[in-house]
């Protein structure tokens, strides 16, 4: 899917690439709420899009990147037309989970 493949920039963009992917998830939730749900290596990219918006070296950029994270998640389980009210609490934390080891990490190697 071609929300995954925004990854594939991060060596040159470090926050513009994971962002893209949760911008572009939630804009593609608009369009039909079952396609960005569906795809397991959407939600694995999207995983690992959280960890390497921890990852970045200016702590405002992660910080930016964790509010990004969560509120792309919020959309994205709100437009599943399927979503249950557990789901707004869980997601959103799941991927701020999935965005603290990338934030730890980048502070034990400063």
């Amino acid at each position: 899917m071609l929300v995954v493949l925004t990854l594939l920039g991060r060596r040159r963009f470090p926050f513009a690439a994971p962002a893209s992917l949760w911008l572009l998830a939630a804009a593609l939730s608009f369009l039909d709420g079952r396609v960005v749900v569906f795809v397991a290596s959407v939600y694995i990219a999207a995983l690992a899009a959280s960890l390497l918006l921890g990852n970045l070296r200016d702590p405002f950029q992660a910080r930016l990147g964790l509010a990004i994270s969560v509120a792309s998640a919020l959309v994205v389980a709100y437009n599943d037309p399927r979503h249950t009210a557990g789901e707004f609490v869980f997601i959103p934390v799941l991927f701020a989970v999935a965005w603290l080891p990338g934030f730890a990490l980048r502070e034990r190697a400063s």
